[in-house]
């Protein structure tokens, strides 16, 4: 992740993909840009973006975290103008309530 000398990670919401971050040194926080709610992030907090929450991370020291997305990515991924992963091909992008795929027309 980024240090303070970075400033804030620009705010972006994973629209195809669930994320779990797990914090293993530095501190900082995380804001939910549709609420304004505000969360600190220091070691061992995981937090969970299921709901493709548009968020903003800023960080007050260097961060380390541990990041799942599922689906997974390859690391070779790009942000879009909306922040987000594209899927990539074959991905089998689940919806969780139905446990079906779903077309998300990508």
């Amino acid at each position: 992740m980024r240090g303070p000398a970075d400033g804030p990670v620009p705010g972006r919401a994973h629209a195809n993909h669930i994320e779990a971050v797990f914090i293993t040194s530095g501190e900082g926080e995380i804001e939910d840009l549709a609420t304004g709610e505000v969360h600190q992030l220091k070691p061992g907090t995981l937090y969970l973006l299921n709901d493709h929450d548009k968020h903003q991370v800023r960080p007050k020291t260097e961060i380390k975290c541990v990041c799942v997305f599922n689906p997974p990515v390859t690391g070779r991924e790009v942000h879009d103008e909306n922040g987000a992963y594209p899927l990539a091909a074959g991905s089998g992008w689940h919806d969780a309530a139905a446990r079906q795929p779903v077309d998300r027309g990508l």
